[in-house]
């Protein structure tokens, strides 16, 4: 299966922000920690459970390798979740889910071609592998697990796929075991497929207190239950050069990453702030240069916080909202 991700790699590029919105609000450098760990790279977004823990797609040599590395908020104490305890060069990474409650659960393709979601305990260990039908030529753009073992696949077909079929997206809802629940196409945009595979790669979701799932589709979110029904939709503005890449929610307010190449200038950054039950654009946000480009989770009480590398160490820093 060939998937369409260009991806937001962590080469800690510098940041050269000119947003060309004088209405965005600059964020700046607050508290920060430089930790005790030794340095490590990582793949895409990473991801948050709602006590602040982070996951991380763990740069082990090849992105296709299923590795993911949680960083504990507290004492920073690392856990690995292997999707082949084996070989990780069985299974090649596809994506991977947190929830709330912190429960990974990693998307990959074996040799066998077969698609798999692979769930694991709170200590690492695979509990549980369901085969999960996902159509050829077919680009995954986001993969979720609910708390209750409902499992969602998200993406696009490709220019390969049969004329009546390109471009359009589908969403799959599974149940634990694999069996198709509910598939949803007619209610969500097509995509542009020449223009999406030449950008940064879209998609993100996010489980929220509510209970619902909430996905980034292009300039809107949906925001579905787990039966698959289309609970509401919050529309958004952001300029079609950049890509809607990562969403968080926090007491009430979702933040969207915003992301566009600028070549030699790397990855440029953008952030709105939603409110939650209204869907009111509240502001957005360019980080200022000290910050670098690599936000990697957000609160309401904290901000943003980046991430870099320093002296061989990792460096966190949080950036208020303003």
């Amino acid at each position: 299966m060939w998937l369409s991700i260009l991806l937001l790699l962590v080469a800690f590029l510098p940041s050269n922000i000119d947003s060309g919105k004088t209405q965005a609000r600059v964020l700046k450098a607050g508290h920060t920690r430089l930790l005790d760990i030794p340095q490590f790279g990582f793949y895409g977004t990473p991801q948050s459970d709602e006590d602040g823990d982070m996951f991380f797609h763990a740069n082990t040599g090849s992105f296709s390798a299923a590795v993911v590395l949680k960083l504990s908020h507290s004492s920073y104490a690392p856990t690995v979740y292997v999707a082949d305890e084996i070989s990780q060069t069985h299974l090649m990474f596809l994506g991977f889910s947190v929830t709330p409650e912190g429960i990974v659960s990693i998307l990959a393709q074996g040799l066998d071609k077969k698609i798999y979601s692979i769930k694991f305990s709170s200590a690492g260990a695979v509990i549980q592998r369901t085969i999960l039908y996902i159509p050829e030529k077919f680009a995954v753009n986001d993969f979720a697990v609910f708390e209750s073992g409902t499992i969602i696949v998200s993406g696009f077909y490709l220019p390969e796929a049969a004329p009546e079929l390109r471009g359009k997206s589908l969403i799959t809802f599974f149940d634990e075991s694999g069996t198709i629940k509910k598939q949803l196409k007619d209610d969500i945009s097509a995509i542009d497929v020449a223009k999406a595979i030449k950008k940064i790669s879209e998609g993100g979701s996010t489980i929220g207190k509510d209970g619902c799932l909430y996905i980034l589709q292009g300039n809107e979110i949906l925001v579905m239950g787990q039966e698959g029904d289309i609970v509401r939709r919050i529309k958004y503005e952001k300029p079609e050069e950049y890509s809607a890449t990562k969403i968080a929610i926090s007491r009430g307010l979702i933040s969207v990453w915003l992301a566009k190449n600028e070549g030699d200038y790397g990855i440029v950054p953008e952030y709105i702030i939603l409110n939650q039950s209204s869907g009111e654009m509240m502001a957005e946000y360019v980080p200022e240069t000290e910050l670098g480009n690599n936000a990697i989770s957000f609160s309401a009480a904290d901000g943003f916080t980046f991430f870099k590398i320093e002296s061989g160490k990792v460096k966190l820093t949080t950036a208020a909202l303003r």
